[in-house]
């Protein structure tokens, strides 16, 4: 669903990925996320969501009131995954010991570890969750905790939340 900024090859393109020098893929530069007709309504693109009952009458709420109760209304990050997913770039940035991802959608940042550590005690504390990864050959893996769900974060804008 994401593809490579101005200037950059499209994901998915023939080709092989290019690599950074630790033999790692190169995930470098701008993206941008192509998402967005999913992103605002999933149930209305096709996608199957496997709702709880509970889950189905919190989604039919938040869809008719649209952006009343989103946080990104009140100038709070759009959380994760929905950074990823809506039309602003973002760029990831490799360190030897975390990924760097920024964004210019309210300027939010993340920091993914990838040096082994396990979660932080105060991963339930973080407005955006906290973030561990690791590679799996060339598929970068990342588990988060801590989401703010409480505050009213929501992945999408129609309101569906998060597993």
């Amino acid at each position: 669903m994401l593809q490579r900024g101005a200037n950059k090859p499209v994901l998915g393109k023939a080709g092989p990925a290019q690599r950074l020098p630790d033999g790692k893929p190169d995930l470098t530069g701008p993206w941008e996320p192509n998402a967005i007709n999913i992103n605002v309504n999933m149930k209305a693109a096709g996608i199957e969501i496997p709702f709880s009952p509970e889950g189905e009458a919190l989604y039919k709420s938040r869809l008719a009131r649209l952006d009343k109760d989103d946080p990104e209304a009140r100038c709070l990050s759009r959380g994760v995954p929905r950074l990823t997913t809506t039309p602003d770039p973002f760029r990831f940035v490799p360190t030897p010991t975390y990924m760097a991802f920024s964004t210019k959608a309210a300027h939010t940042g993340r920091q993914i570890f990838m040096d082994g550590r396990k979660f932080s005690r105060f991963a339930d504390e973080l407005w955006i969750g906290e973030s561990v990864g690791h590679w799996d050959d060339d598929t970068l893996v990342v588990e988060t905790t801590g989401l703010m769900i409480r505050h009213g974060s929501m992945p999408q804008e129609c309101g569906t939340r998060r597993s």
